[in-house]
């Protein structure tokens, strides 16, 4: 079953499917140079433990290509950093890439 979560307002931010928690992103422009990696939600991150997600996957679009990025809430929880890169918007984890296993 899936279940869709909500951002701040309104916009659909990913989905959880079993014990995974789904996001579509666009490589040119999530991906964060700064950590060399990807980052979601930190308010988002902090919900899912207790809904018992044990990883998240990143279903990433880069130009033609299109792959899978996954790695398990407690390599996040190890190795995540918390920013917050733009005041506009709220505080994310940021994963490096070397943390996280590409499917391709």
């Amino acid at each position: 079953m899936r279940r869709y979560v909500k951002g701040y307002f309104g916009e659909q931010w990913g989905w959880i499917e079993n014990d995974v928690y789904i996001t579509i992103r666009n490589r040119q422009s999530h991906y964060c140079f700064k950590y060399r990696g990807w980052g979601i939600e930190y308010d988002l991150f902090k919900q899912l433990e207790p809904l018992n997600v044990m990883y998240v996957k990143i279903i990433c679009h880069d130009g033609s290509e299109v792959y899978n990025i996954v790695s398990s809430i407690s390599i996040w929880k190890k190795h995540g950093k918390v920013d917050r890169l733009n005041p506009q918007c709220g505080k994310q984890i940021f994963l490096e890439e070397k943390h996280m296993e590409v499917r391709r």
